[in-house]
Order: C-alpha cells, then structure tokens, then sequence
C-alpha cells in the first residue's frame, strides 16, 4: 500500500492514532493517557506506530503529531502545555525523530484540526481560512497562501483568546471577556452556572442545546450569547485578515443549527456579512489527519 501516514492526537486523557491514505483514516488506535513524563509518551506512541506497522503491513511516508502545546517553529520543542506542563521544554520532534525512519512532524493540535479540514476536509477548494475548533476551550488556525500561520514562536492565531468584552469573566489567559469565555464548553458551564441552570444530568453541554431547541428560554439566551460572541470575534478576524472562509470543528459545531443564525446576525451588524461560514466534515478525524500530513504545511 501507498502513500501511507501516520497522525497522532495527544489529548489529556487519551492519544489517537489515525492511519491516513489521500485524505482519509483507513485504520485508527485509542491508547489511554497515562504518561507523566515526555520519554514515556515518546515510548508510548513508538511502540504503538510500530504495532501498527506490523499489524498492518505499512510503511509511513511520515508522522506528523497534534499537541495541546504552544511549540517552536518546526515543532522542534514544546514551549508551553497547560494541560500537559511535564513537556515543557521537551524536545519532542527530535526525540521520535530517533525512533522512526519516516520523517516526523510536530504541531499545535488546533492547528493540526484546522490543516486537516483545509486539505481534506470542508475547506479543501476554499483558499484562505480560519478554523475555529470549539471544545472544552477555542482553538484555532489560520491558513494564509496555502500554509499554517504561526507567529513567532509558535504564538499565532491563539483565536480563543480575541477579546469579545473587556469587562467580560476573567480567562484563564489573564484576560477578561475572551471568546473561549462564551463559545466554548467551559464558557457555556460558566454561564449555566451564572444562570442558575446548570443541572446533575451527564452532559449538560447536550441538555442545554436540548432544551433551547425545545424554546426554553434561557437556553435560547445562553445560546445568544455564545453564538453572537462567534460572529463578533468572527467578524474582527475578517476586518484584521480579509479571510472570508470559516470552518467550525470541535463538539460544540454540532449546535451550529443554533449558533449560526446569531453569528450570523453580528457579522452583518458589523459589516463582515460576506463571511462564508461552514461546519467541519472530518469529525473526530480532523486532528489526525492533519498531523499526518503536516510536511505541506509550510
């Protein structure tokens, strides 16, 4: 078999394998989370590529791999993990680079979600874009004349942290009022809360979309919100980089039935309505098979 890659998603709980051919997983592999120093996750994701390869009969023209990380350009060492921080300052890239014959890459994992989309996914014939992946946080990617934007030292395109409301809950960042504060999950249990309805059930995320496409009246509020504070930090982007594509990924996109019609209402009160808004079409795919194929990310 040809034209074979390997992507992998370090997330915090769980790493995901994805065997990619042209754009597509042929073969995927769930490992359990269970490492608290970077030589054992290199070891982890070694032995697992190696398994893989011997099960299959594969042979990986490369191996790109997603981390929650702010890393080096190149993806040569991991500057900053919030959720992982024993990989600070590990040299990742170099250090699976001396297992694997194949040549191995490193990314920011939004990054990894947005390049998949764009080159396989919904924003594969659309030139310019921004991907905005919503989940437990907002990550982000721009891709700028076919290449990942990065900023210097990796910094670029942190779109979670735009500022929605200067007066707005406190971030994680140290700033107040940024968009992950209203469009993501962690915003949307803030509000619930701060609503006086957030309730025992086992997802309230689901319950909330649930009961606003039922008409309750504060979830429709909450859901107003969110999706007015997408189309203001949308709208700033298309101000600042004329980019007039958008791909939303990530678990809270599957209420874009709810979110859009106000996203889309602030984009034109602020003058943004040639915006071109689309949901993501690789799911839970998007990360690995953008890690896989990240040597045409620039």
């Amino acid at each position: 078999m040809s034209d074979l890659k390997l992507g992998v998603d370090v997330g915090g709980s769980r790493i995901k394998f994805g065997v990619v051919q042209k754009g597509r997983v042929i073969e995927r592999a769930l490992v359990p989370m269970k490492c608290s120093d970077p030589q054992t996750l290199v070891q982890l994701i070694s032995q697992t590529a190696h398994r893989l390869c011997a099960q299959g009969g594969y042979t990986f023209e490369e191996i790109g791999i997603g981390v929650a990380a702010v890393m080096t350009q190149g993806g040569h060492e991991i500057i900053q993990s919030p959720n992982m921080p024993w990989l600070n300052g590990a040299p990742i890239r170099s250090m699976l680079q001396s297992k694997h014959k194949a040549p191995v890459f490193c990314e920011n994992d939004a990054n990894c979600v947005g390049w998949g989309e764009a080159v396989a996914g919904a924003g594969s014939t659309k030139g310019d874009q921004i991907c905005l992946a919503l989940g437990t946080g907002v990550g982000g990617s721009l891709i700028l004349n076919g290449m990942l934007f990065r900023g210097v030292r990796g910094r670029g395109a942190e779109l979670g942290h735009i500022n929605i409301d200067p007066n707005g809950p406190l971030c994680g960042c140290g700033g107040r009022g940024c968009l992950e504060q209203y469009a993501s999950k962690t915003g949307l249990l803030r509000m619930l809360k701060e609503f006086g309805s957030l309730t025992a059930c086992d997802d309230p995320i689901v319950e909330l979309f649930n009961q606003a496409r039922a008409m309750d009246p504060v979830a429709r509020h909450i859901v107003r919100i969110a999706g007015r504070a997408l189309g203001q930090g949308l709208a700033n982007l298309n101000h600042l980089f004329g980019v007039q594509t958008v791909i939303l990924a990530g678990g809270i996109a599957g209420a874009a039935d709810l979110l859009l019609p106000h996203l889309h209402q602030r984009t034109q009160q602020l003058k943004s309505s040639a915006l071109t808004v689309q949901v993501g079409t690789l799911g839970n795919d998007a990360g690995v098979i953008g890690a896989a194929q990240l040597s045409g990310a620039g």
